[in-house]
């Protein structure tokens, strides 16, 4: 009998290194396509999305509903100013009307108004306790969310 060859130990192992090897890349490469499309959908998926109100108006919600609401107001204007022979604006010099008053010999007085300007643009004279005004009233007004708000 002849003396045992010994195991070609280092072809196996050689072709172990390279199947493990070779496994790794595949690992490696796999993990890499798939690990950076998920980082990135990620910041997108979380984002959400959220709608408020111009300014001026207030959110308010019914039920499930939503919508943005300014109140109605009353936007004002100055009268024209006293002309000469009534130069002198009185406050409700009669009863609750204010007037221009002055004196050319004998006490003249005249209502003041709102500028014709004014009154084509809807403004009228509004007669209140303290100093009149010209007027226009602005109705309440109801639209939807507008502006886009995305965290």
């Amino acid at each position: 009998m002849g003396a045992a060859k010994p195991a070609n130990l280092g072809g196996d192992m050689s072709r172990k290194l390279i199947s493990m090897a070779t496994l790794a890349v595949v690992a490696a490469l796999s993990t890499g396509v798939s690990g950076p499309a998920d980082a990135t959908a990620s910041p997108t998926a979380t984002a959400e999305v959220y709608w408020r109100c111009a300014a001026g108006f207030a959110f308010e919600t019914s039920g499930s509903a939503v919508h943005c609401k300014k109140p109605s107001w009353t936007e004002t204007k100055p009268f024209m100013a006293c002309v000469l022979a009534t130069p002198t604006l009185k406050i409700d010099l009669v009863g609750m009307t204010d007037m221009c008053a002055g004196s050319v010999g004998v006490t003249v007085s005249a209502e003041p108004s709102c500028y014709p300007t004014d009154i084509a643009a809807g403004f009228t004279k509004r007669k209140v306790s303290g100093k009149d005004f010209c007027g226009k009233n602005h109705p309440v007004e109801i639209v939807a969310p507008s502006q886009q708000v995305t965290f």
